[in-house]
C-alpha cells in the first residue's frame, strides 16, 4: 500500500529554516531575494515596453499678465487681461480650434440652411454653471443663450460686440435648441457664436444700466473650463492676483491642471523680474525682451502666428502726392520688409504684401509689379521728378512745385516708432522724404483716424484667418466708425467684398479673394509690411499646448483642458 505524496503544508514551510544549516539558510534567502528582484525588474521592463504615459490630473500653473482686470464679462471685455480671463471662465457655442478654425464648445452640433440665413444649434446636455453647488437646477440651456444675445444687442448695455448681432434674430426651438435668423447671408457669422454665454439666473436680476457697474464683473460665473476660487486686492482696490480652479463638470472634459493663478504687473520689466524670481510659469513678452529668456533651457518659446497686418495707409484726399501711381509704386518698391522686421521686432514676424492673411492656395494669384530698389529713384526722375539742391525730389506743375515729401503718423508704441524710423531711412535713399509724427494711441485714434486727418498712417489691423475684408476696404466704410482708413473706393472691389460675405464655397471664395488682392496690389492704396508673431514662454514641464494659429491672444487658452503636467503609465492593452 503506497502513500500519496503531498505538497508541504504551510507549517512545514515554517519549519524548513530550522532544518537547514547556516550556509543553506543564506543560500535560500539569497535565491528568494533574487527571485523577487527579478520579478520586480521584469514588471518594470514590461511596464516600460508595454505601457504608455498619458496625461493625469494635478498640478498648477502661474501666469504673469501686464495690466489689471476690470470687466471679466464676455459682453464688455475690451482689455487683453479681461479677454484672457473671459476665455477661461466663460464658454461659447463655438470656440477657436487653435489652427485658425472653429469647433463646437457648448454646442453639440449645428446646421446651416442652404440659403445661409438660418443657423440652428443643438446644445450639449448636462452643461453646468460654476455655481451649480448653490443652484443645482440651473444648467446651461437655450434661455441663457437667448438672454446673452439680447443683452449684447441692448444699447443701454453698450457692448462692443453689439455690431456683430445687428440684423440677427434669435429664437428658442426647445430647451436645448436655438435658431439664429439672418436678414442676409454672412459667411463669417459662426465667429460671432464664440461669444461667451452668461447665466440668466444671475444677470437677469439686473437692469441693463447696472451691467457695467456690478461687482459680478470681477466675480464672474460662467460655464468655461475654470472658475474663480479667490482674488486679492490692494487697499486702493486694485486687483493683484486671481486664483482659478478646474470646473469639474466642464464639457468636453474637466481640465487636467487643477489650478491656474494669474499675477498682474504694471510693466514688462516687473513681470520679467517675477520670472527671474521663479514666480511665474507662463507669460508673453515683446520681442524687445525675448532674448532675456530664449537661452533659459527650462522654458520653451511658442511662436504663434497672429493674423494682424501692419500697414501704411495712404490718404489721397489729404495728399495729392499719393494720386500719382508712380509715387505709390515707388513707396512700396523702395522698402526692405526683412530689414524692417529685423529692426522693429528682432525677426519675430512674417513679411506681408496683401490686405488679407492669405494661404498659399490664393497667394499664387498675387502679381507684383515692384521696381528693383536700385532703380526706384531713376524711375522717379524719368517720370518728371527732379532733384533740387537739397537732394529732395520735386515736380513742377502749372500751379505749384510739389515736393516728394509727406507726413507719416503713428502711435507712441515703441515697435511702431521703430518701423516708422526704418521706413523714413529706406525712403530717403530713394529721394522720398517722410516726416514722422508720433501720437499717444488714444489721441491718434480720436484726432487722426476717426476724422481721417492724416496724409499717411502706420497702423495694425486684425484681419482674421477667415478674413472678411469688407469693413477695411468697402467704400461704405470710408467714414467713421468704418475702418476703411485708406478711404479707398472701387466698385469692382465693393462687389467682390459683398460676394465674399455671402459665399460659402471655398474654391469660389479663394477665387474672389485672389481677384480682390490683385486689384489692391495693382492700385496700391496702402503698403503692407508684416504680420507679427505672438511670443509665449512656457515652462517645459507643461505639456499638451497645441497651437498653430490664433486670431486673438486670449485664444491661446483654447483647449486649455488638454494642458497637463502630470502623467500616469497605462498598459497598452487597456488603451485599446
Amino acid at each position: 500500500m503506497s502513500s500519496k505524496r503531498r505538497f508541504p503544508s504551510k507549517q512545514q514551510f515554517k519549519l524548513l529554516p530550522r532544518l537547514m544549516n547556516r550556509k543553506e539558510r543564506i543560500l535560500l534567502f539569497t535565491a528568494s531575494a533574487l527571485f523577487i528582484l527579478s520579478g520586480i525588474g521584469t514588471l518594470i521592463i514590461a511596464d516600460r515596453n508595454y505601457s504608455t504615459p498619458i496625461p493625469a490630473e494635478g498640478g498648477s500653473i502661474k501666469e504673469g499678465l501686464i495690466g489689471t482686470p476690470h470687466r471679466i464679462n464676455p459682453l464688455l471685455a475690451v482689455s487683453s487681461v479681461d479677454r484672457d480671463l473671459v476665455e477661461l471662465i466663460y464658454a461659447g457655442l463655438m470656440r477657436a480650434d487653435g489652427k485658425g478654425g472653429l469647433e463646437v464648445e457648448l454646442a453639440e452640433s449645428y446646421e446651416v440652411s442652404e440659403d445661409g440665413l438660418v443657423y440652428t444649434f443643438w446644445l450639449k446636455k448636462d452643461l453646468y454653471w460654476h455655481d451649480n453647488d448653490v443652484h443645482e437646477n440651473e444648467r446651461v440651456d437655450a434661455d441663457d443663450v437667448i438672454f446673452t444675445i439680447m443683452a449684447t444687442k441692448n444699447p443701454l448695455i453698450d457692448s462692443p460686440k453689439r455690431a456683430n448681432w445687428e440684423g440677427v434674430s434669435v429664437e428658442k426651438v426647445d430647451e436645448y435648441t436655438v435658431r439664429f435668423i439672418l436678414k442676409r447671408p454672412y459667411t463669417p457669422f459662426l465667429e460671432n457664436t464664440t461669444l461667451g454665454i452668461i447665466p440668466q439666473h444671475i444677470w437677469g436680476k439686473l437692469t441693463p444700466e447696472k451691467f457695467n457697474l456690478t461687482d459680478l464683473n470681477i466675480t464672474p460665473i460662467g460655464a468655461g473650463p475654470y472658475k474663480v476660487e479667490s482674488f486679492k486686492k490692494k487697499p486702493d482696490g486694485e486687483i493683484v492676483d486671481y486664483n482659478l480652479v478646474a470646473h469639474k463638470k466642464y464639457k468636453p472634459r474637466s481640465p487636467y491642471i487643477n489650478e491656474l493663478s494669474f499675477f498682474f504687473f504694471p510693466s514688462e520689466e516687473r513681470m520679467i523680474q517675477a520670472y527671474k524670481n521663479g514666480d511665474i510659469d507662463t507669460f508673453s513678452i515683446s520681442s524687445d525682451n525675448a532674448s532675456q529668456i530664449t537661452n533659459d533651457n527650462t522654458y520653451k518659446l511658442l511662436r504663434i502666428t497672429l493674423p494682424r497686418i501692419f500697414t501704411i495707409f495712404l490718404n489721397q484726399s489729404k495728399s495729392k502726392l499719393f494720386e500719382d501711381e508712380m509715387v505709390r509704386l515707388a513707396l512700396e518698391s523702395a522698402l526692405d520688409r526683412n530689414d524692417i522686421i529685423n529692426t522693429a521686432v528682432n525677426g519675430y514676424a512674417y513679411p506681408q504684401d496683401a490686405p488679407i492673411f492669405y494661404t498659399t492656395s490664393n497667394k499664387t494669384s498675387i502679381n507684383s509689379n515692384a521696381i528693383p530698389k536700385s532703380e526706384v529713384k531713376s524711375r522717379l526722375l524719368e517720370n518728371g521728378w527732379e532733384e533740387n539742391e537739397n537732394g529732395i525730389l520735386q515736380k513742377e506743375t502749372k500751379k505749384e512745385v510739389i515736393s516728394l515729401s509727406f507726413t507719416l503718423s503713428t502711435s507712441d508704441d515703441p515697435e511702431l516708432i521703430r518701423i516708422a524710423e526704418a521706413l523714413k531711412r529706406q525712403w530717403k535713399k530713394a529721394g522720398i522724404t517722410a516726416n514722422v509724427e508720433i501720437f499717444e494711441r488714444n489721441d491718434l485714434e480720436q484726432n487722426k483716424i476717426r476724422p481721417r486727418e492724416y496724409e499717411a498712417i502706420l497702423f495694425g489691423q486684425v484681419v482674421g484667418f477667415r478674413p472678411d475684408p469688407f469693413a477695411f476696404w468697402h467704400s461704405s466704410q470710408r467714414n467713421d466708425p468704418g475702418l476703411n482708413i485708406a478711404l479707398y473706393t472701387n466698385p469692382k472691389v465693393d462687389s467682390l467684398l459683398e460676394e465674399i460675405r455671402v459665399n460659402t464655397d471655398r474654391e469660389i471664395l479663394n477665387e474672389k479673394y485672389g481677384a480682390f488682392v490683385n486689384i489692391i496690389n495693382e492700385e496700391k492704396p496702402a503698403i503692407f509690411l508684416y504680420s507679427p508673431v505672438y511670443l509665449y514662454f512656457v515652462k517645459k514641464d507643461i505639456q499638451g499646448i497645441a497651437l498653430e494659429r490664433i486670431t486673438l491672444t486670449a485664444e491661446r487658452f483654447t483647449k486649455v483642458e488638454q494642458w497637463y503636467k502630470n502623467v500616469s503609465n497605462v498598459w497598452n492593452i487597456l488603451l485599446k
